[in-house]
């Protein structure tokens, strides 16, 4: 019974690892290309550290909070005739607050010239 739960857990986990692959592959695109441009497509950053090289670290953050159902299941048990059992098993839900920032170094001439996805 419990199998199957570790098998959809294990699938989760490889679709998250697929998902930050792709999302760091797609950074990358920005590299090479001016700092403006990064700010008309996505806007202000939440942050601006500087690199100490000059330039500066443009970093976008964002949470997602996702509530995961929890399980019950009710159990029934003849113990002689006329008399039954009732046990009702589970899990509680739970919440998990997903956060993952972009960022962006970009050197003193304006040119974006590294960036890094994280995910908590």
């Amino acid at each position: 019974m419990k199998a199957w739960r570790y098998v959809i857990l294990l699938g989760l986990l490889g679709l998250l690892a697929c998902a930050t692959m792709g999302e760091s592959q797609g950074l990358k695109a920005w590299e090479g290309k001016r700092y403006e441009q990064l700010i008309a497509a996505l806007g202000a950053p939440q942050q601006t550290r500087e690199d100490n090289q000059g330039g500066r670290i443009l970093i976008y953050a964002s949470a997602e909070t996702m509530v995961i159902p929890g399980m019950s299941f009710t159990q029934y048990s003849v113990t002689s005739p006329g008399m039954a059992t009732t046990q009702i098993q589970g899990s509680p839900a739970s919440v998990r607050t997903k956060t993952e920032q972009k960022l962006f170094w970009v050197n003193g001439a304006g040119v974006i010239y590294r960036t890094a996805y994280q995910e908590e």
